[in-house]
């Protein structure tokens, strides 16, 4: 009896030893891909929609988010459709600046 919970016992640790290490090395596999994800994002300086560089004066704020255009009629284009200027701003991994109000 007493060597069946010993064995019991050292497997339970084994056990245990094994998860840690495999949750350690799923971390550290997510902190790479944060890192690398950080090195690869970059503020917003042009517009989604022309290219053209922005105009800090003209933005629309959107789902608690800023974003910039470098004229009135991109404005309008995004407020049209804003789901689809979104997912560009994404694809280019560009930093979406947060609402003052959201702040």
């Amino acid at each position: 009896m007493r060597k069946t919970v010993q064995l019991l016992f050292v497997l339970l640790l084994v056990g245990m030893a094994y998860l840690c290490v495999s949750c350690s090395h799923q971390e550290q596999e997510k902190s790479q891909i944060i890192d690398i994800s950080l090195e690869q994002v970059q503020p917003q300086i042009v517009d989604a929609i022309s290219g053209k560089p922005i105009n800090k004066n003209i933005y629309t704020d959107y789902q608690g988010i800023r974003i910039y255009f470098c004229c009135a009629n991109s404005q309008r284009s995004f407020e049209s459709d804003p789901e689809k200027y979104i997912q560009k701003l994404k694809e280019q991994n560009i930093i979406r600046e947060r609402s003052p109000e959201e702040e």
